[in-house]
């Protein structure tokens, strides 16, 4: 999500980076879309499925071309806009939304079941305590799911039984501007827009309590606008959606090291791995190239499987 003044953005149909990364645009949305975040890869779910943050809705688009262009799956009812998504099971996701009204915005947690006839949203927290704007959304276990509180700081944790929510981090590491989220046991990686970070803290998997100090992997202007990032399935890296710099850049853990690899993506906001390999990236739309894109990102060294 943007939480800086984009400046002007530009487009392309066809983004290249050197002689070996390069990226096409798949899908264009009408104009006004925004594509938020996307589902990471799990090898299970079939569709990549993502939410728009201009309205409360959920879509899906087949990877493969194979049926159609994207398409909204589900709406929620009482909310205004669409934030985190992660899922939890073959088909069976967790969903934040928000409710923006003149008084204040309270944030909701949905689970969202698509292995039905027809889909199935059910409610599991209403009006987070304690949370400003939940965005980047994780799952640690069957019953926790983690998210990053964007606009004051701060990770919550939400219990998916009971509903029940609380900020298990916070201090300097997790600052206002923190934004994508995935996890990998043992590690919860995390991005800050603002403080240009990439970083990571190990928990517990059961219960997502801190059993380490966060420590940052790569900084510097390079990630300042880093949002939501897909995890590497073969080696020890990142593929982050910079906003800002309107590009892809790569954060190896080994070394510490973020270049960009993909130019020209006009201000991404996700990116996943497919279910079957791929790297995929969405936008959140701008004045000049339009609505929101889907676009597919070629890496030269994807170890498919």
């Amino acid at each position: 999500m943007r939480v800086t003044t984009l400046l002007s953005l530009l487009s392309a149909a066809t983004a290249v980076c050197g002689q070996e990364y390069t990226a096409h645009k798949l899908y264009q949305l009408d104009n006004g879309t925004w594509l938020e975040n996307m589902a990471q890869r799990t090898g299970q779910s079939y569709y990549l499925r993502f939410t728009r943050l201009d309205s409360p809705e959920v879509m899906e688009v087949d990877p493969t071309h194979q049926h159609g262009d994207p398409r909204t799956v589900h709406t929620f009812d009482g909310a205004t806009n669409a934030t985190g998504i992660t899922e939890l099971s073959r088909d069976n996701y967790a969903v934040l939304t928000l409710n923006q009204a003149v008084d204040a915005t309270t944030v909701s947690l949905w689970t969202l079941q698509m292995n039905a006839s027809s889909p199935i949203a059910t409610k599991v927290a209403d009006k987070v305590a304690g949370s400003a704007l939940l965005n980047g959304l994780a799952v640690v276990s069957p019953n926790i799911v983690l998210a990053t509180d964007t606009l004051v700081g701060g990770i919550v944790r939400i219990d998916l039984k009971t509903g029940e929510a609380d900020k298990v981090l916070e201090g300097d590491a997790f600052t206002k501007g923190v934004n994508g989220l995935k996890y990998s046991e043992p590690y919860l990686y995390y991005t800050n827009s603002l403080e240009g970070v990439f970083g990571r803290v190990s928990v517990d998997p059961s219960t997502g309590e801190p059993t380490g100090e966060a420590e940052v992997i790569a900084s510097g202007d390079v990630l300042v606008g880093a949002d939501d990032f897909a995890l590497a399935y073969w080696t020890e890296a990142a593929f982050v959606a910079n906003f800002e710099n309107n590009n892809i850049v790569r954060v190896n853990f080994d070394n510490g090291t973020a270049e960009v690899v993909v130019k020209d993506i006009p201000a991404p906001t996700s990116a996943t791995f497919g279910s079957s390999g791929g790297l995929y990236a969405v936008t959140s739309g701008t004045g000049s190239d339009g609505g929101a894109s889907f676009w597919s990102i070629y890496v030269p060294d994807e170890t498919y499987g």
